[in-house]
């Protein structure tokens, strides 16, 4: 959702700036007042030149300085400096969204990954590890003030970043713990590097088709798989308790299925397939004519049949995962195409014939034949006009 908010910002500021422009345009035209004092100066003056451009600002600021709003010129540099903040947001999640800058900090996570899962200590090679390590820690810490300086809402919101988070939290602890060389603070230290190895997990956000495969996993867990495991439970207590009366008794298997736990325990390794075969051959050996017959049915039930309904539940949310996800990318092409179109419709209705004649009759009934006006600011070429409407039109 992150490019569908930046498509929408995006096209938000193109519209200001249409709609700053044209506001720009209109207060020119309603700001122009005849120059009294001037022509009343230049009255005995058959013609009214117009002023050059490289001398209209300052003769323009030595006449009409009273023309010019304060609170208009606070307003202004308000907009200006809100808009050096947008664009330094706007470039901030450029970076961290470019391809490149997601390469490297890809590359710097798979190079800590491997490094974490290497013992270099005791070895020549433990200090230029850890200054390596530092090294990566300052990166992370690098892209975190990128994204937070960027978009903090949009940061904090996702739950991959979340992560990040908490693993750069993680790792300053860990910093923390190994600086201060305090000896009962071992055992804590050593479950602070453990948690690096979670670091690995960071690859995850930066592929969606993996993010969309753990959101499938984490809404099976969430969902289906309580009742799943319940229903399972059920069906191994019940096996439990029946394969304790048939080979539990004294004389039979007692070690493995003489208790509830034990008979739980053999279930378990029924349920994944693994060395069933050792307790079976053993039952045999007791003496336990068709016990093939309660293994089978239970390795049906408890092994095929639901870890085929898991599997399906699994596949399922990851089909429905995808369409949603290709539902999300098609809205937010549309909605951004739309976004893009709106400015173009606004300025289309703002500089329609209607309103361009209103502008000029307003500019005719308040400006003077020997009233004077800097090039810089007007033209009342009626040809530029017509080329000024026509490009937003367009």
């Amino acid at each position: 959702m992150t490019g569908v908010k930046l498509e929408k910002t995006r096209a938000k500021q193109r519209a200001k700036e249409f709609i700053h422009d044209y506001e720009h345009y209109t207060s020119i035209i309603n700001s122009i007042q005849p120059l009294q004092s001037f022509s009343n100066a230049q009255s005995q003056n058959t013609s009214r030149p117009i002023l050059n451009k490289k001398k209209s600002n300052n003769s323009f600021q030595g006449l009409g300085a009273g023309v010019v709003d304060e609170n208009d010129q606070s307003g202004e540099s308000a907009d200006d400096e809100a808009t050096t903040i947008e664009r330094i947001q706007f470039y901030l999640i450029d970076v961290s969204k470019h391809l490149y800058f997601q390469i490297l900090i890809m590359a710097m996570v798979l190079t800590s990954s491997i490094l974490a899962g290497m013992d270099f200590r005791n070895t020549p090679y433990e200090t230029q590890i850890q200054i390596v390590e530092l090294g990566f820690l300052g990166a992370y810490t690098f892209e975190f003030l990128i994204k937070v300086l960027g978009d903090w809402r949009d940061y904090f919101n996702n739950n991959y970043t979340r992560f990040d988070f908490l693993i750069l939290i993680v790792s300053y602890v860990q910093i923390f713990l190994t600086s201060s060389g305090s000896g009962s603070n071992l055992g804590f230290l050593r479950v602070f590097r453990a948690l690096r190895s979670l670091r690995a997990l960071r690859m995850i956000g930066f592929f969606r088709t993996l993010q969309v495969i753990v959101n499938a996993l984490l809404k099976t867990l969430r969902t289906n798989v309580k009742d799943l495991i319940f229903l399972l439970l059920l069906l191994m207590f019940i096996f439990a308790v029946m394969a304790i009366n048939f080979f539990g008794q004294p004389g039979g298997d007692e070690y493995n299925w003489g208790s509830f736990g034990g008979a739980f325990a053999v279930l378990m390794t029924h349920v994944t397939a693994d060395s069933w075969t050792d307790y079976q051959d053993i039952l045999v050996q007791k003496g336990f004519e068709g016990c093939q017959w309660f293994s089978i049915i239970f390795l049906y039930i408890g092994h095929f049949l639901f870890t085929n309904i898991f599997i399906a539940i699994i596949i399922q949310n990851i089909h429905e995962a995808t369409e949603l996800e290709l539902e999300i990318q098609e809205k937010a092409r549309e909605e951004s195409a739309f976004l893009d179109q709106q400015p173009l419709n606004g300025i289309e209705k703002q500089f329609s014939p209607k309103k361009l004649e209103d502008l000029l009759a307003q500019l005719k009934n308040t400006v003077r034949h020997d009233d004077i006006f800097p090039t810089d600011y007007l033209s009342c070429d009626l040809t530029w006009l017509e080329t000024y409407r026509t490009f937003f039109v367009l």
